[in-house]
């Protein structure tokens, strides 16, 4: 039985040991040796006896055991306690054999703190903590883009299903393709630059407005400054070749010629073809209140002799009074280009982003210093 008596005994001094050198209650402590040992006895005891051990032997297994309980509780607790004070000796304070005995809770707790942290500097555990949060971000970015990746793609997949168009005037769609995507960022150019450039003739011919009063007719300066718009339109979206840029006005039931601008820089006498105010491209975006574009309206395309000359057309109406009544244009332009598989994408983009608006707006400013409409119609 000195096997069992060696390993039980082992295996208690173990316990005790480390219940010993862990637990900061003296009181409990002192249960180990009193209660404790009394009732480890006792079980060891009943244990023997379940085994059948002869009652003769008892006593000397319970001596054995007791022997080898203490030894390994003592060698135990000295090593335990040895690497503590050295531990503590590389700190502020000092842990004794009395602290481990009485169970300074405070000495105790420094330590522990002391080695958590020894633990952590060895680990490098604050590199691994950063590590893990700039994980956590970059693993919720990459979610994010995975979102946004799928509902592009989805948008694409719709696009292709569907058809990707621009919807203009009147129930019109264009087919937004590859050419037109391409041709996009010099559409916005030329936007550009003929706003700034219509705000700057505009604000040159307001200054210069009372001046050229006196020696011009109203009608004239109206007429001037509508070529000089013709001429600037012509310029930034056509570089001053293949369009020819008109404006009409309302003349009883017919639109008639105002001016025209043409794309080798003349203020020409060309004659319009009158057009009935009742049908027309001119009539229908009045109805619409939008600029339309022929190529996609063609059932409103009032024919002229020059159909062959000028392939396509872009109708502008101005959506506000004076420049519109009741539904009717009271002044409309006309951009016109030469070959349409050139320039029939640049005006469908015109139609799009309201090109009118860009006039409308610097025309109310003339009208308020000479009354555009009246003047025509005087």
């Amino acid at each position: 039985m000195v096997p069992l008596s060696l390993l039980f005994g082992v295996a208690s001094g173990s316990m005790y040991a480390y219940l010993f050198i862990n637990n900061d209650r003296g009181w409990l402590k002192a249960g180990f040796f009193i209660g404790g040992n009394g009732g480890i006895i006792y079980s060891y005891c009943q244990l023997l006896k379940f085994l059948d051990v002869p009652k003769q032997d008892h006593l000397n297994c319970v001596v054995f055991f007791l022997m080898t309980l203490l030894i390994s509780m003592f060698w135990l607790v000295f090593f335990l306690a040895r690497k503590i004070i050295k531990d503590s000796e590389e700190k502020q304070f000092k842990i004794t054999v009395v602290d481990i005995i009485t169970g300074n809770k405070k000495v105790f707790s420094d330590h522990y703190a002391y080695r958590k942290g020894q633990i952590d500097n060895d680990l490098n555990i604050g590199h691994l903590e950063k590590q893990k949060k700039e994980l956590e971000i970059k693993e919720k970015s990459l979610g994010v883009k995975e979102v946004l990746l799928r509902e592009n793609e989805n948008r694409i997949q719709s696009a292709l299903s569907d058809g990707v168009w621009l919807g203009l005037p009147v129930s019109a769609k264009y087919a937004v393709d590859n050419r037109f995507i391409n041709e996009l960022p010099e559409f916005l150019k030329h936007i550009a630059k003929f706003a700034q450039g219509l705000t700057d003739i505009t604000a040159e011919f307001i200054d210069k407005l009372p001046q050229q009063r006196k020696g011009n007719s109203d009608r004239l300066l109206v007429k001037t400054y509508c070529t000089m718009i013709s001429a600037y339109f012509v310029n930034a979206f056509f570089g001053g070749m293949d369009a020819r840029v008109h404006f009409r006005f309302l003349n009883g039931r017919k639109y008639e010629k105002l001016c025209i601008w043409m794309d080798d820089g003349d203020i020409s006498d060309q004659a319009l073809t009158p057009i009935p105010s009742d049908k027309g491209m001119v009539h229908q975006a009045g109805i619409s209140r939008r600029s339309l574009v022929k190529s996609l309206n063609i059932d409103f395309h009032f024919k002229s002799e020059n159909d062959l000359k000028w392939e396509d057309y872009l109708t502008i109406v101005f959506p506000e009074e004076p420049f519109i009544k009741n539904g009717k244009p009271q002044l409309s332009m006309g951009v016109s280009v030469r070959y349409a598989h050139r320039y029939s994408t640049l005006l469908c983009f015109l139609s799009f982003v309201r090109i009118e608006e860009i006039i409308l707006e610097k025309m109310i400013e003339v009208d308020k210093k000479i009354r555009i409409m009246e003047v025509l119609n005087g």
